[in-house]
């Protein structure tokens, strides 16, 4: 709060509405981030601290990661905060945890937090995968379960499905090939 102070007075001597109204959105800026960073700090679970600034915890995971998380369990309890990636991720690794999580409080949990990626390819989060769980959703997903995923309907796209399926395998094939000549390519 004090270096917020100190830029305060070096726009004091400006005798102007713009130089106030600098001076007080400044000093909410800096009240609020610290506020925030202060919140922020008291709702976290323990857990270890990020190592590599892109992959974050994810060195710390070995080829099985179940008896990695189990040790890292021991040291911090069970909830845990882990960033993997670019991602924070909760681990619960007690029974009676996870059963309160994944029962008594389900509908807290049973949204996908947003992402850029669910925005830009699934129509703004309106489809049956990325759209927020609710009466929207429920009755899409009555309307795939019932409609368009019954063994009837997808017996008679069978043809068509695998149709598609061989146009993009050999549409990855075609883009593999190349980047692996631009590859061959550079490295000569």
């Amino acid at each position: 709060m004090s270096n917020c102070l100190a830029w305060a007075k070096l726009l004091i001597p400006i005798n102007s509405v713009v130089g106030v109204g600098i001076v007080v959105i400044f000093g909410v800026l800096c009240f609020s981030h610290k506020h925030f960073v202060h919140r922020m700090k008291l709702e976290k679970p323990p857990g270890p601290f990020p190592i590599w600034p892109i992959l974050g915890s994810l060195p710390l995971l070995s080829k099985f990661p179940y008896f990695s998380l189990y040790n890292l369990s021991k040291k911090y309890g069970d909830v845990m905060e882990l960033k993997l990636g670019t991602t924070n991720v909760v681990v619960i690794s007690s029974p009676k945890l996870a059963k309160e999580v994944l029962q008594t409080h389900d509908l807290v949990f049973a949204t996908r937090s947003e992402n850029v990626i669910a925005t830009m390819f699934s129509y703004g989060r309106k489809d049956v995968a990325w759209a927020p769980y609710g009466h929207d959703w429920r009755q899409m997903r009555k309307l795939c379960t019932l409609g368009l995923f019954t063994p009837k309907r997808l017996h008679a796209s069978k043809k068509v499905r695998n149709e598609e399926i061989s146009c993009m395998v050999h549409e990855i094939f075609e883009h593999c090939k190349v980047c692996f000549i631009i590859f061959i390519c550079h490295c000569l």
